[in-house]
């Protein structure tokens, strides 16, 4: 990552009823790096489905480990790319999300709270973590990365 001659991903700000999703691109290669989109919605404007008679929203949700105890930036330890442009992420969420490339979800939102939230901006990470349990409950499926293994989806 040193050496890196481009300008890292800047967060596009929130407006105060908007959430962000995590569109990953398609890739044959699992070991490539992973692109995606990161896009800005308002609950009522995502599709609803009914799962087991319980309306829910057409993303999915992935709760992965963060990290042990070092300090936050010392887990960032591989890019992503987001929009084109570089993001670091932890190891755990880097293989996460290659895990969920390689599982065919594509054309799927995700939401991914390092990602989904700017975790740099107080303010709207305040916001947006009040919101984490509507998230998961909302979502139509949610995903648990546990060590190197991508459990499959339990229906919310």
């Amino acid at each position: 990552m040193e050496g890196l001659d481009c300008e890292f991903y800047q967060y596009r700000p929130l407006g105060s009823d908007q959430i962000r999703l995590l569109e990953v691109e398609p890739c044959a290669d699992s070991g490539a790096s992973v692109f995606c989109t990161l896009q800005h919605y308002t609950h009522e404007h995502l599709d609803d489905i009914v799962v087991r008679g319980i309306r829910k929203k057409q993303y999915e949700t992935l709760s992965y480990t963060w990290g042990g105890p070092l300090p936050d930036s010392a887990h960032l330890t591989d890019l992503i790319f987001i929009d084109g442009q570089p993001f670091r992420v932890t190891s755990n969420l880097n293989q996460a999300l290659k895990r969920f490339r390689q599982l065919n979800i594509y054309g799927k939102m995700i939401w991914v709270d390092a990602l989904c939230i700017d975790q740099d901006h107080l303010d709207e990470r305040s916001q947006q973590v009040s919101k984490m349990d509507n998230m998961y409950w909302n979502s139509r499926n949610t995903m648990i990365r546990q060590r190197a293994t991508l459990l499959s989806p339990m229906q919310a």
